[in-house]
């Protein structure tokens, strides 16, 4: 399991309201190198279902029985636009992202009938790096990016407001779309240079 589910789910201190939140950006980094499926290492790829698929499964499941007996709260599950359609190069990134905006959707229901709100992030393009790590810093993307404190604040808003997600599924296959073109062309000119190379 994920150090930091671990530790989520070792201590109750998110139960206590955001004064007791430490707000400490917590950064993986293990998502956002793409490269064909299958000439990716296979543990690499499980690393990425870890923290896009079990990660949230076990944090919405803990603290989703803990909120729900207490008849109010709210949690916030991360996604991207990616989810919505594959995204070739980084087709395990784009399928594990369907996870968590698929169960929060449907966990925005079902929670929601016993005081618990459920939100999903689903920003466009965030900048954290990853684009530009990806080598597609210099490509158009469908939407100028935002900063990682600007989508924490859009997710709590949403929360707040009680709505399913940060976006709607109309705008997250729009973006969709628009980053798929923008990701095929880049790494596919990546990639194609260093096989010539070799």
């Amino acid at each position: 399991m994920d150090g930091i589910v671990q530790k989520l789910l070792a201590s109750d201190t998110v139960l206590n309201g955001p004064e007791s939140w430490s707000h400490e950006t917590h950064r993986q980094g293990r998502a956002g190198h793409p490269g064909p499926f299958i000439s990716l290492p296979l543990a690499r790829l499980r690393e990425i279902v870890q923290l896009n698929v079990v990660a949230h499964l076990e944090l919405a499941h803990h603290f989703g029985r803990k909120l729900a007996a207490r008849g109010r709260g709210g949690i916030v599950l991360v996604s991207a636009a990616a989810a919505v359609g594959g995204l070739p190069y980084m087709a395990n990134d784009s399928a594990t992202k369907a996870y968590p905006l698929n169960l929060g959707e449907a966990l925005h229901v079902e929670l929601g009938e016993a005081g618990v709100d459920v939100t999903v992030l689903a920003p466009l393009v965030v900048n954290t790096g990853v684009v530009a790590r990806m080598g597609i810093d210099a490509v158009p993307m469908p939407a100028e990016p935002i900063s990682a404190e600007q989508a924490v604040d859009e997710a709590f808003t949403a929360l707040s407001q009680h709505e399913a997600s940060t976006a709607t599924r109309a705008e997250l296959i729009a973006g969709y779309e628009g980053i798929k073109a923008a990701v095929i062309g880049s790494i596919k000119e990546r990639l194609d240079a260093a096989q010539a190379a070799h």
